[in-house]
């Protein structure tokens, strides 16, 4: 590999280390909330002026 090569391996290393982070902070977040019995996880979806859950 030549020294190019190199720094594209390892900035596509960090992205997907850091993608992976992400992806464990919010598995934490969502596995500390959904837990809760008096929660529900809702989306809030907008059309126009419309709006629903």
């Amino acid at each position: 590999m030549n020294k190019s090569n190199k720094e594209t391996a390892e900035i596509a290393r960090e992205i997907l280390e850091q993608d992976n982070k992400e992806r464990e902070a919010i598995a934490l977040l969502l596995e500390k909330h959904l837990g809760k019995d008096n929660q529900l996880l809702v989306q809030k979806t907008r059309m126009g002026n419309t709006e629903a859950y």
